[in-house]
This record gives structure tokens, C-alpha cells and sequence, in this order.
């Protein structure tokens, strides 16, 4: 129902059923991984009205307490089944005991790497994780952002390039050369740098 990737890494799909609506998954070093990105696999949809709220427990070092200390950073729905999620290893100063994660919702056993992070996702209705707003430092990325992005970047480049291509007597291609990639590819790569949303205007 759903899976995560870790960038750069296989796909996971190997969520542990721990409740009624709530389901677990452990990323091993996490502290190497910058964005992930979540969906739903589609074989089975959400209810009507619901959606599927993302945490994420990082480990606590001893001697605090052993469970982790959870996180909401997002969420899928049926209309909006696909995200990328830039996470932050921020953790909340007091422990919550009252979490929907903690009490016997899973096995503490493994937490003696603190490398590790758990995912849970819980289905709760769409009213109630509408309302809930991800910790500072975490952003989400709609998949139709990162698409437009895409087609705007290769259009960029394609309409860059068109103007140095050359056809070489007896060719029947034509030729772009490599300092004209190199030239683009600076010239995006500062802009990108200097006005991250200049793209999409």
C-alpha cells in the first residue's frame, strides 16, 4: 500500500502493520539521507476522507527514554499520492507519551543505533492532517512540482543549445559543443543558487 526511497537507495516497501491504521518502517543510516520520497503503491487506495499521515522517530541517545521522539512531516492522499520530503534531524525538546506511535505500537529492541529512523504512517482523516503543519526544516515537494521543474530545466537547456548546433560538411546530424553544455549548465546552476524559484516564471 505504500513504499519509501531513501535517494539513492532501492525502494522500500516492507511497512509492518502495528495498529489498526498505523504502520512502521526503519531507514538504516539515515543520517546519510537527505530527502525521501513516499507514495502509495497503489494495489489498495486510501478510505474515502482519509489520508495518510507521515512521521518520523528519530532515536533518542541514552539516557533518555528508548522510544523515539516522532515527528510529522507530511502526508499522501488519494488525490495527492506522491511526495519528496527534504527531512531534518529536529527533535522535540519533551517527550510525548501520548504520541499514537508510542505505547507498545512497536518493538524498542532495535533502537540501539541511532543512525536509524523509523517511519510511521497513520490513515487519519483529511480534516484532521490538514490542520497539522510539518516541523521547521522539513519541506514537501509535490512529484507534479518536481515535473514541472524538470520540463523547465530541459527546455532551458534544448533552446540553449539549438543556437550553437552546427552540421559539419557531409554530416547529417548537427553538433553542439561541450563548452556550450558547460556554459548552460553555470549559467542554471548560478541562477538556481542565487533565485531558487526563478524557473517558474
Amino acid at each position: 500500500m505504500f513504499a519509501v526511497i531513501a535517494c539513492g537507495r532501492l525502494v522500500q516497501t516492507d511497512f509492518q502493520q502495528v495498529d489498526a491504521n498505523k504502520f512502521t518502517l526503519t531507514i538504516p543510516a539515515a543520517d546519510k539521507v537527505n530527502h525521501l520520497v513516499f507514495f502509495l503503491t497503489g494495489q489498495c487506495p486510501l478510505p474515502d476522507g482519509a489520508a495518510a499521515a507521515v512521521y518520523l522517530g528519530w532515536p533518542q541517545p541514552p539516557p533518555s527514554p528508548p522510544e523515539p521522539v516522532w515527528s510529522f512531516i507530511g502526508h499522501l492522499t488519494n488525490e495527492k499520492p506522491s511526495a519528496i520530503f527534504k527531512i531534518a534531524r529536529t527533535r522535540p525538546q519533551d517527550h510525548d507519551p501520548n504520541h499514537p506511535f508510542l505505547a507498545n505500537h512497536f518493538a524498542t529492541g532495535s533502537w540501539t543505533d541511532l543512525t536509524c529512523v523509523q517511519v510511521g504512517i497513520s490513515i487519519e482523516p483529511v480534516q484532521t492532517v490538514a490542520g497539522m503543519t510539518p516541523p521547521a526544516g522539513t519541506q514537501a515537494d509535490s512529484t507534479p512540482t518536481m515535473v514541472a521543474f524538470s520540463q523547465r530545466m530541459l527546455e532551458s537547456l534544448v533552446n540553449y543549445l539549438s543556437s550553437f548546433a552546427t552540421t559539419p560538411p557531409g554530416a547529417a546530424e548537427s553538433y553542439v559543443p561541450m563548452s556550450a553544455v558547460t556554459r548552460w549548465y553555470e549559467t542554471f546552476e548560478r541562477r538556481l543558487r542565487q533565485f531558487p524559484d526563478f524557473w517558474k516564471t
